[in-house]
């Protein structure tokens, strides 16, 4: 009975590693709760050591992902089992150790107080010279990622005197896409009007328009909350650049129509633009297999363990 619980066991986490080794695959499993079911296996004395080295191999490539670190480092028991095992091992070189080296190494900058205090004196060493580094580099990162979340994005619509003709409109077009936090943008040639839809302040924007000499004035600045909420323009007389005069004639008779072909028009800059949205719709439904694929191992996992745990 024990040699049938054994190869059952090395099957379960060999395949583990395997959905591991897909790095799309890796915070779908920590997602999903599996990490409960490698600390098992870590756990359990009488396990072989092959299955603790898969194991072990299988968590150093999950903590590896960038949104893997804070749930792996929140799972109880995980570092008490990986510490138990280290100090466990009279040859702190071998595979075992190495690897477990490796995954505190990964979880290092979201590891408690606590759970820092419980690593050996040549974990730590070997650890904190390093990490005290990237921990700060990670901390100033994530600062100046929620910087960025909380810049205001604004609808700005300008008057420009010299957007008179197609030469003018691409020069400008260049400009624009210059400026740091452009998201998108449309002209009007015919009113001389450009609307930029930005995270850039007004004032960047006109300081860069008159280095590169165009006298502007601001028609509308408005704060938004999302990307077409305070947008306004002509509906009689705007009409998107790439439209033909043919296209632009029946644009004229359909509401539905210019707002179509406004989104249309919009070019893509950054992570709000039309084009960025696509794309993330896109990433979602080929992750949709993933999470599946994800939710079909847990429940592989579960019914494993609910036999031997």
């Amino acid at each position: 009975m024990k040699e049938t619980v054994a190869v059952d066991v090395h099957r379960v986490v060999t395949k583990l590693r395997t959905l591991a080794m897909d790095r799309d695959n890796q915070p779908v499993i920590v997602r999903r709760g599996v990490t409960t079911s490698l600390v098992s296996f870590l756990s359990q004395p009488h396990y072989h050591v092959n299955v603790k080295v898969i194991a072990c191999e299988t968590l150093k490539m999950l903590s590896s992902h960038p949104d893997n670190p804070e749930l792996m480092a929140k799972e109880p028991s995980l570092i008490e089992s990986l510490l138990s095992m280290y100090k466990s091992e009279v040859d702190k070189s071998n595979v075992l150790c190495v690897l477990i080296q490796d995954i505190i190494n990964n979880l290092y900058c979201n590891l408690s107080r606590d759970q820092l205090e419980m690593l050996p004196s040549d974990l730590l060493s070997s650890q904190a010279p390093v990490n005290g580094s990237i921990c700060s580099s990670v901390a100033a990162s994530s600062q100046d990622a929620k910087k960025k979340k909380k810049r205001k994005k604004r609808n700005v619509v300008l008057q420009i005197d010299q957007l008179v003709n197609e030469k003018q409109r691409q020069r400008l077009e260049e400009l624009i896409l210059q400026l740091k936090g452009t998201i998108s943008y449309t002209f009007n040639v015919p009113k001389k009007q450009v609307t930029i839809y930005t995270r850039t302040s007004t004032e960047k924007i006109l300081e860069e328009l008159s280095k590169n000499s165009y006298v502007t004035s601001v028609i509308s600045d408005s704060v938004c909350e999302t990307e077409y909420n305070n947008f306004s323009y002509d509906k009689e007389n705007y009409t998107p650049q790439y439209l033909s005069s043919e296209k632009s004639s029946s644009h004229g008779n359909s509401t539905s129509t210019q707002k179509s072909s406004y989104m249309q028009s919009l070019v893509a800059c950054e992570d709000n633009s039309l084009q960025a949205r696509r794309k993330k719709k896109t990433s979602s439904s080929q992750q949709q297999p993933k999470e599946e694929q994800g939710s079909g191992v847990t429940g592989f996992i579960s019914k494993i363990t609910s036999v031997f745990w």
